[in-house]
């Protein structure tokens, strides 16, 4: 009987691992990025979390070329400055730690460029600069 409890009590904390792994959400880590399907595409969707993984009101993201127009998944248009061109503004209502905006820029993004982060964190007056977010999938 005690030698079923010892491989029951050994095979309890990797299920454990494993669950919490899973539980955990995967942009908790700070896990942005940006891609697109081929090569040189004018579209991309950016994947976005705050470094600290806290809730944000605002994000604002300067891309290496000019923003045509900008959209969070939930619908709402991002504001494109027009003395910042490379700038895209998007206000994130509910207050969230992460998301997606997709993005249509003027001429093709390049694909080993990174994207500018900054985000409003929720009661902040400011924005916080973030990690630079890199090209994920779609740049091989």
């Amino acid at each position: 009987m005690t030698i079923l409890r010892s491989h029951r009590s050994r095979l309890a904390l990797p299920v454990l691992v494993v669950a919490l792994a899973v539980a955990v959400p995967a942009m908790a880590s700070g896990g942005a990025n940006w891609g697109f399907g081929t090569k040189g595409q004018s579209s991309a969707t950016v994947t976005w979390a705050p470094d600290n993984g806290k809730n944000v009101t605002l994000v604002v993201f300067t891309l290496p070329v000019k923003a045509k127009s900008a959209k969070t998944r939930r619908g709402t248009r991002c504001t494109i400055p027009s003395a910042h061109p490379r700038q895209v503004r998007c206000a994130i209502s509910p207050a969230t730690a992460y998301g997606y905006v997709d993005v249509v820029a003027k001429s093709r993004i390049p694909c080993k460029a990174p994207l500018q982060f900054s985000a409003k964190p929720v009661g902040a007056s400011h924005l916080v600069r973030q990690q630079n977010i890199l090209s994920g999938n779609g740049c091989s």
